[in-house]
């Protein structure tokens, strides 16, 4: 059986699934995808840009955000490492393994050995969430420009990013 590497929590795929895992244990319980996706939304869990709200090309009609398939996203790698079940279709179970992870990077980060900064993805109330002394500076990381393959960056929205007001 070939060896799945660790979850890397400030990779694209990492930010969703500590988000996730999260989120399933803050639920307490087995959800559904809408179940995490409505508590993590309600929660202001994950930095949501306007890109972020638009459905994939290839999901034409389903009108589901981008951020709902990055959610997916980290959900597998979650899968891959055994830290979510995979037993029943859209029914989202955090295994041992997964309490024991999102409890160990909390920990981490609340002790400031996994800093939160690199997490453009996480929002500032999530990065409170996973450590508390958390307050937003210029040392956080800013998301790529260009952060989906199909879009290209707007000027109103890298004027935006970078403060820039005319």
């Amino acid at each position: 059986m070939q060896k799945v590497p660790k979850l890397r929590y400030h990779s694209r795929n990492g930010q969703c699934a500590i988000i996730l895992l999260a989120a399933i244990r803050e639920l307490k319980g087995a959800v559904t995808k809408r179940e995490a996706t409505d508590f993590i939304y309600n929660n202001h869990w994950f930095a949501i840009e306007p890109n972020d709200e638009v459905p994939y090309p290839s999901q034409e009609g389903q009108n589901e955000p981008r951020w709902h398939n990055m959610i997916a996203w980290g959900r597998k790698e979650c899968v891959l490492r055994n830290l979510i079940s995979d037993d029943e279709r859209d029914n989202w179970e955090m295994t041992r393994f997964g309490r024991d992870e999102i409890d160990r990077m909390q920990e981490f980060c609340r002790k400031g050995k996994l800093p939160v900064e690199p997490c453009y993805l996480w929002s500032a109330d999530f990065k409170r969430f996973m450590n508390s002394s958390y307050n937003p500076n210029p040392s956080d990381a800013k998301r790529p420009l260009i952060f989906y393959q199909d879009m290209e960056p707007t000027v109103e929205g890298i004027l935006k990013r970078y403060n820039i007001e005319i």
